[in-house]
């Protein structure tokens, strides 16, 4: 069995981008994906519920130290992960072999050659300060704008539980009672619980970020703009190997995708990860989905954070002279 060297967390409010990132970065020879572990359907048995928050009533520091322990040691029980619609061979395969989750855990495992391990898992990124302040882990937090986060999640279907969120966030100060209060009868629809969430997700993590060099904040606007230049300056802060095969894939993966002939957005299938869509749109398809209430709300609720979360993020200086300090 493998054992990394090193881990970096690929972390963000879900749907802004943490796959793909995460993904790409684990291009890098040596590297390897893992996936979700903190997540609560498919994640680790020990995770109790969606975004545990360490040192909270329900995730004690010493149960997150354990966590990271195990992740580190790629020691990992993970639930079987089976939902309602996986039926037919898609079911017996998940049953036999596992889904994303176990398989990327497998791989891990396997491969002698692992020495970084790409940690991408949304889930935890209300973990992120702790990740990196108790053990030390770099985290790489990627940012989308609101209106494309809340329209995902419209897309999707999907709503947290944000109140119970908020209360263990409030817990350590951390929370949003306002927000809450405000849109407490519209917590359930998803764009409207889409935008909270990635208030509460981005206004935590700016300040974290201002304190923790550790952790870093990209726009996938740039990644999307400057695919090479942009990862090749994530590889250079995060210690990973750039080399001339990882530039070619990512060129093919960005070039071929905006090249694709994709279903209009709004077409697009209520499922997380959909293959040949145009990259480029992926931040401007929002407003195609969103009724003029909810952009309204979106706006009201994430309007006055975006500009500093913009302001947070990598620039492509910061990129170049990340580059120019390795050569």
């Amino acid at each position: 069995m493998s054992k990394p060297s090193r881990i970096v967390l690929v972390t963000g409010c879900p749907r802004s981008g943490t796959t793909a990132v995460g993904a790409n970065m684990a291009l890098a020879a040596g590297a390897r994906y893992l996936y979700e572990p903190f997540n609560y359907d498919a994640g680790m048995t020990v995770i109790s519920r969606f975004f545990e928050i360490p040192g909270t009533d329900s995730f004690s520091m010493e149960s997150f130290d354990r966590c990271i322990e195990n992740i580190g040691a790629l020691r990992l029980r993970l639930k079987p992960g089976l939902f309602k619609q996986d039926r037919g061979p898609r079911r017996w395969v998940k049953t036999v072999i596992g889904g994303r989750n176990r398989l990327t855990y497998l791989a891990c495992r396997l491969d002698w050659s692992l020495e970084t391990l790409v940690w991408k898992d949304p889930i935890a990124v209300f973990a992120a300060k702790a990740v990196a302040e108790r053990h030390g882990i770099p985290v790489l937090v990627t940012t989308r704008a609101p209106v494309a986060v809340a329209a995902s999640l419209k897309r999707m279907g999907w709503a947290y539980r944000l109140a119970d969120l908020n209360r263990r966030l409030a817990s350590l100060g951390l929370g949003d009672d306002a927000i809450i209060a405000k849109y407490g009868d519209r917590l359930e629809r998803p764009a409207i619980n889409g935008a909270i969430l990635w208030r509460l997700v981005y206004s935590n993590v700016v300040a974290w970020s201002r304190r923790t060099p550790l952790i870093r904040l990209v726009d996938v606007q740039d990644v999307i703009d400057h695919p090479i230049e942009t990862y090749r300056g994530l590889f250079a802060l995060h210690g990973l190997p750039w080399s001339a095969a990882v530039e070619n894939k990512l060129a093919r993966r960005y070039g071929s995708d905006a090249a694709s002939g994709a279903p209009p957005p709004a077409d697009l299938p209520r499922r997380a990860h959909v293959t040949k869509r145009d990259l480029s749109k992926i931040n401007v398809y929002g407003k195609k989905l969103l009724t003029e209430e909810e952009i309204a709300a979106v706006d009201d609720i994430t309007g006055d954070l975006w500009p500093t979360v913009k302001a947070a993020c990598l620039s492509q200086e910061d990129l170049e002279a990340a580059v120019a300090s390795r050569l």
